[in-house]
């Protein structure tokens, strides 16, 4: 199977499964608020951030699993190489979990007991025993990436998101309250990595030690070496993405977070589809740099940008024109944070997007080390601003800081690698995203108008305009996004979603002669 092919199928899955939980996950959303009431949802929300931060104590020698499986299995390799890897892993995080047992203690002493803070620390204390309970089990699930088993980690996460959708409405429905939140969440960090440990034993037994092998200080000092960059980028991105509910908690109080992320909570969920096809494509990428040209390289890592591009602009031109009107009818106008929110949400949505695809083929190619130094001067930067601008300005403070960092920081900090890796200019990368950018901004200007024009408050007329903001878009990105290199990969991919629907043969396993495809 070729790299496309594995990736269509993963993204394909992966935007089905995203797409279901979407729709689920709105209704959820507006159960759980009703059923717990806003301050509690706010402290739910602060609660989950806040495990991302101590999620960070893996010191990222899970996160960078995938890309070392993926070199490995992309050159010629002794056959134990796999093996000893995943061995010598595993015995690190092994060495790892009673330091996140420690650091689990440290965030549940840390946490507010006082006032109406007292109705989490039952479900705190459940989720963080269960945290270092299930820590060293996340291996497998990373495993699996590397081995771009991509189709079977697509229908785990479906299977993970129907888990958690069925334990939550019911434990609500039994009147648990915060219990039935954590009760959810702790199944889908068991359950999921158990049955990828089982597709492991019995599909890629190849990849498993018979035993765990001997880990010298210099082979841990080696592994820690690249992982600890990647962990240092792993906090950049906990601060600047995750950082905002925290500061607007601390700042304006638990239920002043909810009508933020209620606001937010379109770009949060369809905006997280344009990214699927960057991360599936990370370890395809890993495999082209140590085996193919840097004009393939080049090749594929434009057409990655236009496509992320090209998917994150429909999902921008559709929110501008229906947020207001949809948030009023899910929840409640009350809890509509104002246009303003919406506007500045969607432009860091954009500009994140495109610095995430960027990130992403940096970190394929090698260099974990720049980016987390450039993660952590934007996390200092954005997390600084932001706290600065929520005291001064509100709640639009919390997006500004974040835009300003990716400006500041992460384009000039990463952009010139990728130009040096792929054998081109920082100036002919994004000359070459210009047709998209200027035609994006026409069809954001055309899907704010529609939102005003029309005012779509009700079910069908939110569907009616954003088919329209869509079609507009469409009409106007297409012309672009069928140029080369991005037409190559359409095609070949077109090819694929015909052949699942059963309207043509499947393209065949050797691809024809083309750049190659992450």
């Amino acid at each position: 199977m070729t790299r496309t092919r594995k990736v269509a199928g993963s993204v394909f899955l992966s935007l089905t499964s995203q797409v279901a939980a979407m729709v689920v996950g709105l209704w959820l959303t507006r159960f759980i608020l009703f059923r717990l009431g806003q301050h509690d949802y706010g402290v739910w929300l602060i609660i989950l951030q806040s495990l991302g931060y101590v999620a960070l104590a893996d010191i990222g020698v899970v996160a960078v699993l995938p890309r070392q499986t993926a070199f490995v299995t992309g050159k010629d390799a002794p056959p134990d190489a796999l093996p000893t890897l995943v061995g010598e892993t595993a015995r690190l995080v092994l060495w790892q979990t009673p330091i996140v047992m420690g650091l689990c203690v440290v965030a549940w002493l840390l946490f507010p007991h006082h006032g109406t803070w007292t109705t989490s620390h039952g479900p705190l204390a459940a989720m963080l025993a269960i945290f270092a309970i299930a820590f060293p089990l996340r291996l497998f699930p990373a495993i699996l990436q590397g081995l771009q088993d991509l189709v079977f980690l697509g229908w785990l996460q479906l299977a993970t998101w129907l888990l958690n959708t069925i334990v939550v409405v019911s434990a609500l429905w039994a009147g648990l309250g915060l219990y039935a939140l954590a009760l959810a969440w702790a199944a889908t960090q068991i359950i999921p990595p158990l049955v990828g440990w089982h597709r492991l034993r019995t599909v890629h037994r190849h990849a498993l030690p018979a035993r765990l092998p001997p880990l010298t200080w210099p082979d841990a000092r080696r592994h820690l070496a690249s992982a600890l960059w990647v962990s240092l980028g792993q906090m950049s991105n906990a601060l600047s993405s995750g950082a905002d509910v925290l500061i607007v908690g601390a700042v304006l109080g638990p239920s002043v977070v909810v009508p933020y992320v209620i606001t937010l909570k379109l770009i949060t969920v369809i905006g997280n589809l344009p990214v699927t096809v960057a991360h599936a494509a990370g370890p395809g990428l890993s495999q082209m740099r140590v085996g193919e040209s840097r004009h393939d390289l080049r090749r594929a890592t434009d057409a990655l940008a236009q496509a992320v591009l090209a998917a994150t602009g429909v999902v921008a031109c559709v929110i501008v024109a229906v947020n207001r009107g949809f948030v009023g009818w899910w929840v409640g106008p009350d809890r509509y944070a104002g246009a303003l929110i919406t506007l500045v949400g969607v432009a860091l949505m954009l500009l994140r997007h495109y610095g995430t695809t960027v990130v992403f083929a940096v970190y394929s190619f090698g260099h974990e080390r720049r980016l987390a130094i450039v993660g952590i001067v934007q996390g200092a930067v954005s997390v600084s601003l932001s706290i600065v601008l929520v005291k001064t300005i509100g709640l639009v403070g919390a997006l500004i800081g974040p835009i300003a960092a990716e400006f500041l920081v992460v384009l000039p900090g990463v952009l010139p690698v990728l130009a040096r890796e792929t054998d081109t200019t920082v100036s002919g990368l994004l000359l070459r995203q210009l047709p998209f950018a200027l035609r994006l901004g026409l069809a954001l200007a055309l899907g704010a108008a529609l939102g005003s024009w029309l005012a779509p408050t009700a079910p069908l007329l939110l569907a009616v305009t954003s088919l329209l903001a869509a079609a507009a878009y469409v009409a106007l990105i297409a012309p672009v996004a069928l140029r080369p290199p991005l037409r190559e990969y359409v095609v070949q991919i077109a090819h694929v979603v015909r052949a699942r629907l059963g309207l043509a043969p499947a393209p065949p396993t050797v691809p024809p002669p083309a750049p190659a495809v992450p």
